[in-house]
């Protein structure tokens, strides 16, 4: 019987987060067919459901991991007996922190992994050293001032889109582990968000144009 493929990703937020890029890549669910045989609400308790939990924690800041890792602990907690979970932290690469286990105490240890990370942030704090050192002065007039400036915001650039390329190939490796698996399942990418330009806001502030990058980076 054919079946026609929808894609599906639940997102878990914890800043700003450009779900959309991930929305095209989520585990497929199949359209019901003329004569399928539809589950009751009891019988629908009973089937599996896989829960893959991938926290990035490049541009993720300690109270927005808090927030995220206190939803995921609330996820963890009204998971059933049928239930199984995943949990893999991505900082420069992937960690798979626990493999497919219905085992709580396994995943909430994951999850206590996560919120002592000794590393993370490794994005954010490329931004602030990036706003650091167009701010210095470098040249002996403005011509070399304003060429240093955009040099380091195009190496800002480069930088972060590699980082960001490798995290959403990595993504994309991880979500095909759900397409065998049985039952329902769901994707939970937990964020501080990255861009879809990686460079282009902070292009603009090396070139003097007002934004809202300076100020957010500073106060965080």
């Amino acid at each position: 019987m054919r079946s026609t493929l929808r894609r599906r990703v639940t997102v878990l937020v914890a800043g700003a987060l450009a779900a959309c890029v991930l929305a095209a890549a989520g585990p497929p669910a199949i359209e019901r067919q003329p004569g399928e045989i539809v589950l009751t609400e009891a019988e629908q308790a009973h089937v599996p459901r896989h829960f893959l939990i991938y926290v990035e924690t490049g541009h993720l800041a300690p109270d927005g991991r808090r927030r995220g890792l206190g939803g995921l602990r609330d996820l963890v907690t009204r998971m059933g007996p049928n239930d199984r979970a995943r949990v893999v932290l991505f900082d420069r690469r992937s960690y798979e922190l626990a493999e497919w286990t219905s085992s709580k105490e396994t995943l909430f240890a994951a999850l206590t992994k996560i919120e002592k990370w000794g590393g993370g942030m490794s994005r954010l704090n490329a931004e602030r050293q990036a706003i650091t050192t167009i701010d210095t002065s470098m040249g002996r007039n403005p011509r070399e001032q304003a060429i240093h400036r955009e040099t380091s915001a195009r190496r800002y650039a480069e930088e972060q889109s590699g980082e960001i390329r490798q995290m959403l190939q990595d993504v994309g490796s991880e979500l095909t582990t759900l397409v065998p698996l049985a039952g329902k399942k769901a994707f939970f990418f937990v964020s501080g968000g990255f861009e879809y330009h990686p460079g282009h806001i902070m292009a603009a502030y090396a070139t003097g144009q007002p934004t809202v990058l300076s100020f957010s980076v500073r106060v965080r």
